[in-house]
């Protein structure tokens, strides 16, 4: 806290300012401005708020952000609140250092924005559903099933999912352990155009607001099993063959052996 004269030379400057901007109080009191301890166009907007209030003596200045430069020449960043004290020309300013919680706000937006480009160019699908809901749902949903997230949140998720696959997707994870997704099902889904998705689910147990919800991350497996079934087709006549060989070729016992050699003449 500071108290600044008519001519704006600060006259009194307490203990916190002292550590603020580490100018002790006889290097400050009678000897410096406010303005003195900002960069030139930060200067220019606290001249600005002086000059509202001797427009407005009852107006507060409050919250406005400013870059205060220290001793050393190191920023930090304060929220400024100006008000004059009534029936003088005296004005007292109270000034908070928020600069780690500015450095925080930037590193959570760093963040936001490293996960928000995973999530989005992510070659698996990412879907949040809580109470039945699908609350988020990245691109790859979308490609993936046909359908716009309009179209995704406009219904409860599970009436995507085939009616006999339902209860794979229904089955909640525990809490997630070590961070690791903690349940993984297969189940099918109607695409847009009719047809049918197989989808590997893999999901964890998430707070999303003040409630709990799921986080699923779905990858497409619909031409791994159609392969896998094209293959079980093809060679369901060479396992009849072998089975119908073995029937022949290799009997149990004796008796066995003699009545296929009379089947077979």
């Amino acid at each position: 806290m500071i108290l600044i004269e008519e001519n704006k030379v600060i006259s009194v400057a307490n203990a916190e300012f002292e550590k603020l901007s580490g100018y002790s109080k006889e290097e400050v009191e009678s000897k410096k401005c406010l303005m003195d301890f900002f960069g030139q166009g930060d200067s220019e907007r606290i001249t600005g708020c002086f000059a509202t209030q001797g427009a407005n003596p009852d107006a507060v200045i409050q919250g406005k952000e400013f870059q205060l430069l220290d001793k050393k020449g190191d920023i930090r960043d304060v929220s400024l609140t100006l008000s004059m004290i009534p029936e003088t020309k005296r004005s007292v300013a109270f000034l908070m250092d928020i600069t780690e919680t500015k450095r925080t706000e930037e590193r959570i937006e760093e963040l936001e924005e490293i996960y928000t480009s995973l999530i989005q160019n992510a070659n698996e699908g990412v879907a949040l559903v809580q109470d039945g809901i699908l609350k988020f749902a990245n691109p790859k949903i979308c490609e993936i099933l046909g359908y716009t997230k309009e179209e995704l949140t406009s219904k409860p998720f599970r009436e995507f999912i085939l009616p006999e696959d339902r209860e794979w997707f229904e089955i909640q994870p525990g809490e997630p352990t070590n961070g690791e997704l903690n349940h993984t099902s297969s189940f099918r889904m109607i695409h847009k155009d009719g047809g049918v998705r197989w989808l590997e689910n893999k999901g964890t147990l998430v707070h999303w607001g003040k409630d709990k919800a799921v986080l699923h991350f779905l990858t497409d497996k619909t031409h791994r099993k159609q392969a896998e079934e094209e293959l079980r087709i093809s060679i369901e006549p060479f396992r009849r063959l072998v089975d119908n060989l073995e029937k022949y070729l290799l009997p149990s016992n004796a008796n066995d052996h003699q009545t296929r050699r009379a089947e077979l003449s």
